[in-house]
């Protein structure tokens, strides 16, 4: 017990004050909830992002969000079926892959929020900018990657069809990304959407790292992370990066035009690909 706490403070004064809240809620809920009523023991951890502002109705209204990470703050995992907070869980359930909290107006049972509410819309509206804003400090953190996209955002567009419980959430996120260097590629490097392209097949990205074809890209292209075509949300993240965001398509056509006059050895010979020849004609065909 006393060794988890160490632990915490030392995010706290060392290393990151964003971990620390929900941290020490996470080792406090463990210790005195769950122990007291021999509950499931949870070691979740979470990186909390808050904004506290002043409202007609209140003063320092308060919104939260805090995403889930694996043990060692790597990654960010999605959550299932979670619930609405105002400082304890109350019985409106999400498909955001995400905690949300606030201090919402409530019903007089505080199970659920009031619906209509301006407050509670200025609050959602407010819990939008704080995770849009949050991207940029994940990205900072190295962890605003293709898998954060695919399952935490692309996930809260699809509950925003939904259930609508962020409104607006996916437009001020998809102008944010239009704008900053928030694209990934597979090394972790981010880029504006006017300066990436992504791969169509998705393997042809690998053709600049690979002998002989490296030769061929005299200026690096840079990819948009994207592969796992097994992977949940592939269709979405697809159609976000094309139609919503407007990253260009590289595809075989685009590799066939600048392997055009490009000269490579084939067994003993020097092979030069012009268009309308015979090598040329056999690319297309082959890749095609």
């Amino acid at each position: 017990f006393f060794l988890c706490f160490i632990i915490i403070f030392y995010y706290f004064f060392f290393l990151d004050k964003n971990f620390f809240i929900l941290e020490f809620l996470s080792y406090f809920y463990f210790f005195f909830f769950q122990n007291a009523f021999n509950l499931k023991k949870d070691y979740s951890r979470y990186l909390k992002f808050s904004k506290s502002f002043n409202h007609l109705k209140m003063k320092d209204a308060e919104v939260s969000v805090a995403y889930k990470v694996n043990n060692r703050a790597m990654n960010i995992n999605e959550i299932n079926n979670s619930n609405i907070f105002v400082y304890f869980p109350t019985k409106d359930k999400t498909d955001l892959p995400f905690l949300i909290h606030g201090s919402f107006e409530t019903a007089v049972s505080r199970e659920r929020l009031m619906n209509p509410s301006n407050f509670n819309y200025d609050l959602l509206q407010e819990l939008s900018n704080l995770i849009t804003n949050s991207i940029k400090d994940l990205a900072r953190r190295k962890l605003l990657t293709q898998s954060f996209i695919r399952n935490i955002l692309i996930q809260a567009f699809y509950d925003e069809e939904k259930n609508k419980t962020i409104p607006g959430l996916k437009k001020k996120i998809t102008e944010l990304f239009k704008k900053e260097f928030l694209l990934p590629d597979s090394k972790s490097n981010y880029y504006k959407a006017e300066d990436i392209y992504i791969a169509v097949p998705f393997k042809l990205a690998e053709f600049q790292e690979i002998e002989p074809f490296a030769d061929i890209f005299k200026k690096k292209i840079h990819f948009v992370h994207f592969n796992n075509i097994t992977d949940p949300n592939f269709n979405q993240y697809y159609e976000w990066l094309t139609d919503e965001i407007g990253i260009k398509k590289f595809d075989l056509d685009n590799w066939l035009i600048i392997y055009n006059g490009f000269t490579t050895i084939i067994g003993n010979k020097n092979i030069i690909i012009k268009e309308n020849s015979g090598s040329y004609k056999n690319l297309i065909y082959f890749y095609k």
